[in-house]
Parts: structure tokens; sequence; C-alpha cells
């Protein structure tokens, strides 16, 4: 998922569970980094997220906290939101599949019936 301002998000559905390991995932990448780590800037970080703020502005705001490292960490960050979309996606794409095999499935039962009804039409008014 790009970080793009105004752009869909996959943070939308998130449940509470999934943005509690992204911000863990966070925290630990912010430490990884030798960031000065509290709980509010992974906690910032995430309002962000939630909030789709670009690239370029999360690398402004965390300028401030993460300086030279900035570049680095909100790549990351991209890319972990990339994947999680990539997967959500995913969920929804196979959801769908299973439901148009369901439907077609039910349309091909049907199609005996159809077909005895056409006929019994064409038979009556013939």
């Amino acid at each position: 998922m790009k970080l793009s301002p105004g752009s869909s998000s996959a943070m939308d559905s998130l449940g509470d569970e999934v943005s509690s390991k992204i911000r863990l995932a966070i925290k630990a990448k912010l430490q990884e980094l030798n960031a000065y780590v509290d709980d509010e800037l992974p906690d910032y970080i995430m309002v962000m997220v939630a909030n789709k703020k670009g690239p370029e502005v999360m690398r402004k705001d965390l300028g401030l906290f993460l300086n030279e490292r900035t570049e680095e960490f909100v790549d990351w960050l991209e890319g972990v939101l990339d994947k999680l979309e990539k997967v959500t996606l995913g969920e929804r794409d196979t959801l769908l599949r299973k439901s148009v095999k369901l439907i077609t499935n039910r349309l091909t039962n049907l199609m005996p019936l159809y077909y005895a009804i056409y006929f019994y039409f064409v038979y009556q008014y013939s």
C-alpha cells in the first residue's frame, strides 16, 4: 500500500489484533534503528498511517525523531503496509472467487429447469 494522502487503506478495516501487531512491529523497527522509543512514537506513527499521511509528510514529521534513519524507516513501513494490503486484497479476491463459483454452480444446476420451461412454452405456443 502506497502511503499517499487519501488513498484507500488496509488500515481502514483492521481489527485490534492486527493493529496491535503492526504497532509492535513499528516499535521493534524503531528499536532496531536505535531510535528513542517510548509509547507515544509508535502511537503517533499509527495515527499517521490511519490518517493516510503520505511518505513525504511522514518523512518530514518523523525526521524530528529519527534524523538520518527516517528514510529507511518510512521505506520499511511502506513495504509492511504494501504486504498487508496484498494479504487483505488476496482474502477479498478469494472470497469473491468463491462467491462467483457458488453462483455459477447454482446457475448450472438451474439450467435443466430453464430448458424444461423454455421447451414447454415453445411447445405450448407453437
